[in-house]
Order: structure tokens, then C-alpha cells, then sequence
């Protein structure tokens, strides 16, 4: 069907949106009832022993719930960013190699809500490609966040491993872009 005529009998709501906002509600919900945190992941909880569907579908939710909440989470910080200071992430593609330094510098934050904003803006035409993929590059994502609580030595190792080729790729690309 036609989303005109289901925003018209959901009195002009766009239905993406309301589907977005409300999924994103219970995602936080969710997050909050299972008393997880934001630093939440250990040896423990990365595996836990899962003795049943029932215990499986828990701990699913409960890994997505803390996903959908940083990511939200994320894009507000991003959002009031730009509302207070003005900043455009589309500026970043009229500073060339800044804008690749911005890219891995970001990707140094463990978690994929980072990269899933980036991703976002290069796909509303707001980031350069160079700056995405050295974001891409240098991104641990999640997996960072148990080694920062078990060696923190390889966890510096392991971003710096990154962050050099996400240099390397992002400037790589801005001179083959031009």
C-alpha cells in the first residue's frame, strides 16, 4: 500500500517514524528493566551459560536493548551537538585530511553506535567517503569493550593496529577521490 493513506489514518504521523520512536521506547525500556549498563560487558556476560530458548531470547533482548539504547543514545548527543555549536558533519568534506583524522579519531570510540551514525550520514550525503571508511577501519565496535576490562595493553595495541591503516585507507581514498 500506499504510506499516504496509512499517515492519513494515523493523522499525518509518518509510520516509519512511529515505528522507529516506538521500537526505540521499548529498546530503552527494555535496557533499563534488565538493570544492564552501558559499560555492561564481561567474560561473564558476553557467553553466559544459556540453559534454555527462554534464556537465550533474554539475553537477546537484552544485548539489543543495550544496541538500540547507545545508538539512540548516540544520535541525540550528535543532534544537540549540531543544535548548540552549528556543526555540519557535511563541512567534514571540505577539510580533506581533518576530516579522515575525525573519521579514525571517532573510531576509536569502542561500540557501532559511532559507525552506525556515520554510516547514517554518509548515506543522507553529510560525510565525505574518505572520512567513512577510515571511521570503518579504525571501528573496534563491541568487540573492544571485554578486552578494555581483561588487558587493557592488547586493547591499545589492538586500536592502534586499527587506527594506522584506517589513516592509511582514508587518505588513500581522498587522494584517489581528489
Amino acid at each position: 500500500g500506499d504510506l499516504t493513506v496509512l499517515a492519513a489514518a494515523l493523522g499525518g504521523l509518518d509510520p516509519y517514524l512511529l515505528v522507529g520512536n516506538l521500537g526505540t521506547l521499548v529498546a530503552v525500556v527494555v535496557f533499563f528493566q534488565s538493570r544492564a549498563r552501558f559499560a555492561d560487558d564481561s567474560l561473564d556476560s558476553i557467553a553466559p551459560a544459556q540453559t534454555s530458548m527462554s534464556a537465550v531470547l533474554r539475553n537477546g533482548a537484552k544485548e539489543t536493548s543495550f544496541v538500540i539504547t547507545w545508538v539512540a543514545l548516540t544520535y541525540v548527543v550528535y543532534e544537540t551537538a549540531v543544535g548548540v555549536t552549528g556543526f555540519n558533519a557535511a563541512s567534514l568534506a571540505g577539510v580533506g585530511v581533518a576530516g579522515v583524522l575525525v573519521g579514525a579519531v571517532v573510531g576509536l570510540v569502542p561500540g557501532c553506535a559511532i559507525q552506525i551514525v556515520f554510516t547514517g550520514l554518509y548515506v543522507a550525503g553529510g560525510l565525505p567517503l574518505p572520512t567513512l571508511l577510515a571511521n570503518a577501519v579504525s571501528q573496534d565496535g563491541d568487540a573492544l569493550l571485554p578486552l578494555l576490562f581483561t588487558d587493557r595493553r592488547a586493547a591499545a595495541a589492538a586500536t592502534a593496529i586499527t587506527t594506522v591503516p584506517a589513516l592509511v585507507v582514508g587518505l588513500g581514498a581522498l587522494v584517489l577521490l581528489g
